[in-house]
This record gives C-alpha cells, structure tokens and sequence, in this order.
C-alpha cells in the first residue's frame, strides 16, 4: 500500500483511488454485512455502498476529519453518513490503525437505533476474527472464511446454514 501512495503522490494531486472491503456488525443483534470502499488518498474522502440482510441498499460518504501531528496515516479519524434505501441513515466514526491508510475501525448509530462495529481494510480471515471476537460477546453463532461469502457491492455476509 505504501507504493501506492508513493504513486499519487507521483500524480501530483491527481485523484488517486484504492478499493477495499469493510464487514460490520449490528451490536443489537447477530446481523452482519459486508460492503466496498472506494477512498480518493489524495483528498482523504471515501465513498461507501452496501446491503443490509433485509436488502436495503445504503450508499454514502466518508471524510477525514482528524490528522495527527507529524503526520502521517495512524491515528486519522473521520466520519462516516450514510443514507439507505429503506429510510434510515446511518453515522460513524472510524479510527485508522495502520501505515498504510486503508486499515481501521469505527462505530456508527443508525435513526432505527441500532449501533454497530466496523472494520475495514483487512483480509477476510482478519475480518472475520475481529468480528467473531464481538459476536461471541453478543452470543452469536461464529463465523469461518471459507462458510463466508464477503463480496462486494452490496452481498451480504452470509455463513453456512
């Protein structure tokens, strides 16, 4: 990732983006979804789009809105908003954890009342540990990589039945 933004910098401040996935966990219940970020390095804005279990579909922005002194990727923060196709909308907050500008974690709160977890940029056996660790808290059932189908656009996560 760090040749990547090497890259945009190269570009001299041309939009420069990466895609990635995020997978996200509703702490009022055991639905889990998956989605796709598409996020422009050079300005610090992303879009994202994803399917709740229902079939909703949500679609939104996110932006930095914190860089940390000296510099850098650990540490940023920014918001996320998010608005779906059954009415709700959907507002985080996530915090970068890596080097590379695209691994973190967030929380979001939607207008039904629902809170989730999120965390976006890892592999999916990275993602599925870090959200098994939440489900076992909240007494779902666990997930695996291979019963799991993380795609994109909007599939969501679905696990063996």
């Amino acid at each position: 990732m760090i040749g990547t933004i090497f890259k945009c910098l190269l570009t001299l401040g041309l939009a420069c983006k990466v895609h990635y996935h995020f997978v996200a966990q509703n702490i009022n219940s055991c639905d889990l979804f998956s989605g796709k970020v598409s996020h422009n390095l050079s300005n610090g804005t992303a879009t994202t789009r994803f399917y709740f279990p229902s079939g909703s579909e949500c679609e939104g922005y996110s932006s930095v809105n914190y860089y940390p002194p000296g510099g850098g990727c650990i540490g940023q923060r920014g918001g996320v908003y998010t608005n779906c196709s059954d009415g709700r909308f959907i507002e985080g907050n996530w915090t970068v954890t890596s080097s590379s500008c695209t691994v973190g974690q967030g929380t979001a709160e939607d207008t039904w009342g629902d809170h989730y977890q999120f965390t976006f940029g890892h592999t999916a056996k990275e993602a599925v540990t870090r959200v098994n660790a939440l489900r076992e808290t909240l007494g779902c059932a666990r997930i695996d990589v291979d019963g799991a189908i993380m795609s994109v656009q909007g599939k969501i996560l679905r696990t063996k039945q």
